[in-house]
């Protein structure tokens, strides 16, 4: 098989020759989130039975112990051990880039494999030939059912949820983002959460990895975008379960994260869109960025204050 490796902006690919001898590549892009790598970890080695696979961990310099965690805990993990922070596209890439599994999965360090999960998404990839991608249901906090698989996103609709004109109806917003109310039963879809997307390792070959130009948030649904446009169908899979805690690194620097995202919006637009709509949609988000950003800023002064004056106040 061959891999065609694209870098940021979709600079001309680089081929690297590999055997696919394995069913599985799962590829866990970490940052500073330790505890719960290891518990996802934990997870693959004691859930996936009945698949050849690899995990291959690439760090982006984790000041944590993370990098440690996998060499003393996990000896079986190839690690990747980054010295900078070469975020989400770029690290899951480089996994890519040494994965010898005829399936790759992306899949968050923040989530937790169920039995047999894994065995049923590459399942639905060995019977529907003409299916690219795949994702399970995902699970969240008290066991309940999240949601996953939804439609691709438009200009009209980033800018009225940026707007809250869905708030006063949610209905009308799920139907918009989703399409379908019922997450219990398989679904053709657009885009697969990033959390956990399984593909074909000779799709990467075609299109190419994840889009480096976005750092983070996006990259899932540019790449689904792109396994579509090359005619492969997209489907969610509830029979396959994975627990996600969502946003654990993310939440660590909420302003970047923040700044992150509605830059990627603005990529993702201007990629799929032309600059007009971009722009549109940009006006909105980066809006948002600042009253957010704002908001953060005053939390954390109201904290320290509170956390100043309870000092003073301890006789």
């Amino acid at each position: 098989m061959i891999w065609k490796q694209c870098g940021a902006r979709d600079s001309p690919c680089s081929l690297l020759a590999r055997t696919n001898t394995l069913d599985l590549s799962i590829i866990i892009v970490n940052w500073n989130v330790k505890d719960l790598l290891g518990r996802c970890l934990e997870s693959i080695y004691n859930n996936v039975r009945d698949l050849e696979f690899e995990v291959i961990v690439v760090d982006n310099d984790s000041r944590d112990g993370s990098a440690e965690l996998v060499k003393s805990a996990f000896p079986r993990v190839r690690l990747i051990a980054n010295q900078d922070n070469a975020g989400f596209c770029r690290g899951n890439n480089q996994g890519i880039a040494i994965a010898t599994g005829r399936y790759i999965v992306l899949l968050n360090p923040d989530t937790e494999v169920y039995e047999g999960s894994m065995e049923t998404l590459a399942r639905h990839l060995d019977e529907h030939s003409d299916v690219g991608a795949v994702g399970p249901m995902l699970m969240v906090q008290d066991g309940k059912q999240g949601r996953n698989g939804t439609r691709f996103t438009s200009p009209q609709f980033e800018i009225s949820s940026l707007m809250g004109l869905y708030k006063r109806n949610p209905q009308k917003y799920d139907y918009e983002a989703y399409g379908r109310d019922d997450f219990t039963k398989q679904a053709e879809v657009d885009v697969i959460c990033g959390a956990c997307l399984m593909t074909r390792c000779e799709i990467v070959d075609k299109i190419g990895g994840l889009d480096e130009s976005f750092f983070m948030y996006y990259e899932e649904v540019d790449f689904c975008r792109r396994v579509k446009k090359a005619g492969w169908r997209v489907f969610y899979v509830p029979e396959a379960r994975v627990y996600h805690h969502w946003m654990q690194s993310a939440k660590q620097d909420s302003i970047a994260a923040n700044r992150r995202l509605f830059r990627s919006q603005y990529l993702y637009f201007r990629k799929h869109y032309g600059l007009l709509p971009a722009l549109a949609v940009g006006l909105f988000g980066y809006s948002t960025v600042i009253f957010r950003t704002a908001r953060i800023l005053a939390v954390r002064a109201r904290d320290r204050i509170l956390k100043t004056a309870n000092r003073r106040a301890v006789p």
